[in-house]
Formats: structure tokens, C-alpha cells, sequence
């Protein structure tokens, strides 16, 4: 058996002045879940710049400033149909809730719904939220600042 093709992607934790995140309600395959919004870097592109290029696509958003890396997350599934290897980069981004207008993004995929959560709600959610120990990932920023090397996520 082969091993899958590596897939590099970078995602953005997006907070608003209040601390709530905004999370991207995605139907694939008949799957349903929430995560935050990125996805694969394309050729020639480091993760920084998919970054930027993700939150503008998916809300619109342009001129971002990112955090240094805050953690990453292996991870092994289907994309396009092929089983693949996905290594992705975790940055976070502050932003004004009313500026992530959803009408502004100009590639939606498969995402059905733009939704602010608390916290809390997190971790209560009935449907998957990725990545798992997301609250506590936004938890520890938030308390202790960006960590010196980025932390690794559960699968």
C-alpha cells in the first residue's frame, strides 16, 4: 500500500472584537461539519500567503495581519476523491464582525453557512467542529499569547 500524496493547507483562526469565532459550516460528500476557513496552497505558495488568500476568497477579507503559526494538524482523508496526507498550518487573525461579509467572498465551495460562536458553544456543537481542541487552542492565545513553536493538534 502506497502512502497518500501530501496535501499542504493553511487555515485561519478569524476573531472578532469580542473574541468569537467565525466558523464555515461545510457539506461534503454528505458529511457535515464546521471549520475555520482555508485550504490547500497552490504551486509556488508558502502557507502565509494561502493563508491570506483563503480568508480573502472565503469572506471577503483582504490586508489581513496574521500571528505566527499556532499549530498544526496531520491528518489523513478524501479530497477529490483520492485519500490524501494533509499537514495544516494554523494562523489567527483579528478582524471588525461587521466587515466579514460573506457576499464579498468570491469562492464558497462547499460552504453552506457563516456563523460567530462563542467559545463554549464550541465544544457543545451537536455537528463536528474542526480542529478538534479548538476552543482550547483560541483559549490558550488568548491568555498566554501565540507559543513559542506551533502545537500540535489531534487528528
Amino acid at each position: 500500500m502506497t502512502a497518500p500524496e501530501l496535501r499542504r493547507a493553511a487555515r485561519v483562526i478569524v476573531l472578532d472584537e469580542a473574541d468569537r469565532t467565525l466558523l464555515l459550516r461545510i457539506v461534503d460528500r454528505g458529511r457535515v461539519f464546521w471549520a475555520t476557513p482555508g485550504g490547500s496552497l497552490e504551486p509556488g505558495e508558502d502557507e502565509e500567503a494561502a493563508a491570506r488568500r483563503e480568508v480573502a476568497e472565503e469572506l471577503g477579507l483582504s490586508g489581513i495581519t496574521l500571528t505566527p503559526a499556532l499549530a498544526y494538524r496531520t491528518t489523513e482523508h478524501l479530497v477529490g476523491g483520492a485519500m490524501r496526507r494533509q499537514v495544516e498550518t494554523y494562523y489567527l487573525t483579528r478582524v471588525d464582525a461587521q466587515q466579514a461579509d460573506a457576499s464579498h467572498g468570491t469562492q464558497t465551495d462547499n460552504i453552506t453557512a457563516r456563523r460567530w460562536w462563542q467559545r463554549p458553544d464550541i465544544g457543545s456543537s451537536v455537528e463536528p467542529v474542526y480542529p478538534v481542541g479548538l476552543a482550547d487552542l483560541i483559549e490558550a492565545y488568548l491568555t498566554q499569547g501565540a507559543p513559542a513553536s506551533p502545537v500540535q493538534l489531534p487528528r
